[in-house]
């Protein structure tokens, strides 16, 4: 499970927690109402897009430490 974290960009024990409420079978949002299909998509658009920013960011500073790196 700490690893399905780590690849959306989370911590994991609100995933773990999650996981738990799925399997019981009512998923509920954090206002106790039904966690809609177009809020699990928007939830996993945005740990996408954090984990593809993170990775542009490194990849934007990789060539400055490599010629740092080189002398």
């Amino acid at each position: 499970m700490a690893a399905v974290a780590k690849t959306l960009g989370m911590v994991d024990q609100p995933l773990l927690s999650w996981f738990k409420v799925h399997q019981q079978g009512k998923p509920i949002g954090a206002d106790s109402s039904p966690v809609s299909a177009e809020q699990i998509g928007r939830s996993r658009l945005h740990a996408e897009l954090a984990r593809v920013t993170t990775g542009r960011d490194i990849l934007g500073v990789a060539p400055a430490y490599a010629a740092t790196a080189a002398k």
